[in-house]
């Protein structure tokens, strides 16, 4: 009984090593801008051919326990963007702040609504992007409206009928 015990906390302890190295690799290919594939196309195989000629193949096999295929990376970044995005609201709940709203357009003439909010953190003026979302459609006040409004922590935007005047009010 006492080898199973071991056995589960060591099986236990690894794969909970794996969950966590494969958020940092992940957390590394998006800071990089870099294709959600290369995990498993190039990191893990290097990965694995360093510790096999440095540590043995026994050390290898468990590197391949580490999840890093593309649609894995991708929903740890998902959940990272995710988890940033709370941490964001948790500072600014219950203080002022303003918010800055702002078009842009990439080198391929793609169109992006782009919001950032500054706040008073401690002593220090802190200006963080609440988000950048592509535009669909042609970037009228409405369009925009819409997208401000489709914004996770966004609630209760209205606008006055007939006027490009807004209500923002933002629940976090």
């Amino acid at each position: 009984m006492k080898n199973k015990k071991h056995f589960l906390k060591k099986t236990l302890s690894v794969n909970e090593k794996a969950l966590i190295l494969s958020y940092k690799v992940s957390y590394k290919i998006a800071r990089c801008k870099k294709p959600h594939t290369i995990a498993e196309e190039l990191i893990l195989p290097a990965a694995i051919e360093i510790v096999e000629t440095m540590f043995g193949d026994n050390f290898a096999k468990e590197l391949q326990s580490i999840p890093l295929s593309n649609d894995t990376v991708s929903r740890r970044i998902d959940d990272i963007a995710e988890d940033v995005e709370q941490q964001l609201f948790g500072k600014m709940r219950d203080k002022l702040f303003s918010i800055q709203l702002d078009e842009a357009t990439d080198s391929n003439k793609d169109d992006y609504f782009i919001a950032y909010v500054r706040f008073w953190d401690g002593m220090s003026a802190v200006e963080e992007l609440l988000f950048c979302k592509p535009i669909k459609l042609k970037a009228t006040a409405i369009a925009l409206f819409d997208i401000l409004r489709g914004h996770s922590g966004v609630k209760n935007v209205s606008r006055a009928q007939n006027t490009n005047n807004f209500r923002l009010e933002i629940i976090l």
